[in-house]
C-alpha cells in the first residue's frame, strides 16, 4: 500500500508539471485517502512541505496563485510562520502584477536582512527560500538588496538548488547572474549564465 501511495504521489507531481491540474488533484486525494487508510496523521513538518512544494511546482508555471487559498489557511493555524507566509504572498502579488502589494510583501523580509524570523530568532532561509527572494529581488529591490542575497547564495554556483530530492529549480548560477546584473557587474552575471548552462546540462 505504500508503493501504491508514493506511486500516486509520484502522478500527482508530474501531472502537476505538466498542467494537467485535475489529474493532479485526482491523484493527490488518492494520496490523503490511502495515507489515511495507513494511519499517517497530519503534522506540520507535513503540511510545509506541501505548501512549499506546491508553490514551487505552481510558481515554475507562474500560477503560484493557485495556492492562495491553502495558504490563507496555513497562515491562519500557523500565524508564528508569518514570515515565509509573506515571501509566498509577495511572490503571488508579482505573477499578478500586484506591484504595491508586492513590494509591500518584499519590505518585510527586506527588514530582517533576507534572514528568515521564527519564534523570534533569525537564521538563514533555505536555499530553495533563498533562490525565491532572489527573483522577487530582481523585479523588486535594488543593488543593496542584490549584493546582501548574492553573498548568501555564491557558496552554491557549481549547485543546483533542490527541494527534497523531488524538485529542482536548477543550477544556481542563474540567480546569481541576475543579481551581479542587478549589482551592475556584467562580466561577472556572463560567467555565471554561462555556468549555470553548464552545471544544467550534466
Amino acid at each position: 500500500r505504500e508503493i501504491a501511495v508514493a506511486r500516486e504521489l509520484r502522478g500527482g507531481t508530474i501531472a502537476t508539471i505538466r498542467g494537467d491540474f485535475a489529474e493532479a488533484a485526482g491523484c493527490f486525494a488518492v494520496v490523503r485517502e490511502r495515507a489515511e487508510a495507513l494511519g499517517v496523521e497530519r503534522t506540520r513538518v507535513g503540511e510545509d512541505d506541501t505548501i512549499l512544494m506546491l508553490l514551487l511546482l505552481f510558481g515554475y508555471q507562474r500560477q503560484a496563485a493557485a495556492v492562495q487559498p491553502l495558504l490563507d489557511r496555513y497562515a491562519e493555524a500557523y500565524p508564528e510562520d508569518a514570515w515565509h507566509i509573506t515571501v509566498a504572498r509577495a511572490q503571488i502579488a508579482l505573477e499578478r502584477e500586484e506591484m504595491a502589494e508586492a513590494r509591500r510583501h518584499y519590505q518585510v523580509f527586506r527588514a530582517t536582512g533576507f534572514r528568515t524570523v521564527f519564534g523570534g530568532r533569525a537564521s538563514l532561509p533555505k536555499s530553495e527560500t533563498r533562490v525565491r527572494i532572489a527573483d522577487l529581488c530582481v523585479r523588486l529591490g535594488d543593488a543593496a538588496d542584490a549584493e546582501l542575497l548574492y553573498g548568501m547564495l555564491i557558496r552554491g554556483k557549481n549547485l543546483c538548488v533542490a527541494e527534497a530530492a523531488l524538485v529542482s529549480m536548477g543550477s544556481f548560477g542563474r540567480p546569481l547572474g541576475e543579481l551581479a546584473l542587478l549589482r551592475g557587474d556584467v562580466s561577472g552575471a556572463r560567467d555565471h549564465f554561462e555556468r549555470a548552462l553548464e552545471v544544467n546540462e550534466r
